[in-house]
């Protein structure tokens, strides 16, 4: 996700945590696992921004 949205790891992990795409990853991960990355990524990104968080 970091180098998709041009920012650094830890950053990624921040706002994926801040904006609860962490969350919705632990809670479904017997879905996502079979997902490719770029599904799961999308996934996460949509949570974000359904929490308020602006990147896209």
């Amino acid at each position: 996700m970091a180098d998709r949205l041009n920012i650094n790891v830890k950053e990624a992990f921040n706002y994926l945590n801040e904006y609860k795409a962490i969350n919705f990853l632990l809670d479904n991960y017997e879905i996502e696992k079979n997902l490719s990355i770029d599904d799961a990524v999308d996934d996460m990104v949509i949570v974000s921004k359904n929490n308020g968080g602006m990147i896209q």
